[in-house]
Order: structure tokens, then C-alpha cells, then sequence
């Protein structure tokens, strides 16, 4: 340990014990100065942890209630929609109010994404692994980007071969995949 200039007078506990002067902890280089370092830079490692797992944790909680409180007129929406598409006669209505449907219906379905990611950040994620009719999913997504394409001039068309085409997948992630 580095001695004391002359002069200087000693730690005052280190004259009670009778031991060596302890260095001052703003002496560079030190051994006790690079291990109370490493502890200091712990410790705040383990405050910014613990700041990390509060903040996802709030943020899940935040896109669990957003998407509550989203959902809850969408129903709405997408009901008085359903009712349109059903009830309404002139061949262009009908698909306008059948597309606000399916644009609804996949805006629920990104909120279902969204909390998705929030379960995954926080280590809670489940898949819902079911059979389903692939040219359904790609039909309804064709269904909601046409009327996109067909306001911009542009031209989509689907061209599916079988219509008798099964996978056995988690619904959302594929829409997910499609739409992206």
C-alpha cells in the first residue's frame, strides 16, 4: 500500500487499531480502489436490472389495458360491419362494409401481437397451435390489402391452386408472416 507524504497525518481508524493507514479511495490504481470500483459498478448493475424487469413489467401492464380499452369499441364496430355486410344488397356496399370487417378484424389481431411481444418480453408466451384452412388465412389477407392496392392503383391478384390446403400453425404468427 502506497505510505502516507510526510507529514500527513494517518486514517483515523487505522491509529485505533494500530494497523497501516488505509489508502483514500481517489488514489487511482489501487487494488482496494479497483475492487471498490467493481462493486460500485455492480451494485448499480443490479439497481439498472432490477429498473429493466419494473419497466417491462409496467409496460406489459400498459399494453394490456391499451388494448382492452381498444378492443372494446372495435367490437362495436366490427358488429354494426357484420350486420352491414349481411344486410346490405348493392354488390359494392356489401364488399366496403365486408372490408371494414376484415381491416377489424386484423386490427384485433395486431393487438393480439402486441400483447404477444409483451408475453414474450416478459417470459410468457404461449402458441395456439391449431389446424387450419390456409387459403382461408391467405384469402383474408388478400381481402384486406386489395381495397389498400386498389386506392393506391395498384393491381393484386391471388392465385391459389388448391383451396384444400391444411397446416397445422399458430393462426396469429402466420397472419403475422402474410401481412408482413
Amino acid at each position: 500500500w502506497p505510505l502516507p507524504a510526510r507529514g500527513s497525518e494517518p486514517a483515523p481508524d487505522s491509529e485505533a487499531r494500530g494497523s497501516e493507514p488505509r489508502p483514500d479511495r481517489s488514489t487511482p490504481g489501487t487494488a482496494r480502489q479497483m475492487a471498490a470500483d467493481l462493486l460500485d459498478a455492480k451494485a448499480a448493475s443490479g439497481r439498472l436490472e432490477d429498473d429493466l424487469r419494473a419497466a417491462i413489467s409496467a409496460k406489459a401492464e400498459f399494453l394490456t389495458n391499451m388494448s382492452h380499452e381498444l378492443r372494446t369499441p372495435l367490437v362495436g364496430i366490427l358488429g354494426y360491419a357484420d350486420i352491414l355486410s349481411n344486410e346490405l344488397i348493392v354488390k359494392d356496399h356489401k364488399e366496403m362494409a365486408t372490408t371494414i370487417l376484415q381491416s377489424g378484424n386484423q386490427l384485433i389481431e395486431t393487438l393480439n401481437s402486441i400483447l404477444d411481444l409483451s408475453r414474450i418480453e416478459a417470459n410468457r408466451n404461449e402458441l395456439d397451435i391449431r389446424t387450419y384452412d390456409l387459403y382461408d388465412i391467405i384469402n383474408d389477407s388478400y381481402n384486406v390489402f386489395r381495397s389498400l392496392a386498389k386506392s393506391k392503383n395498384l393491381y393484386l391478384k391471388l392465385n391459389v391452386q388448391s383451396k384444400n390446403l391444411f397446416v397445422d400453425t399458430d393462426r396469429q404468427l402466420l397472419i403475422k408472416i402474410f401481412n408482413n
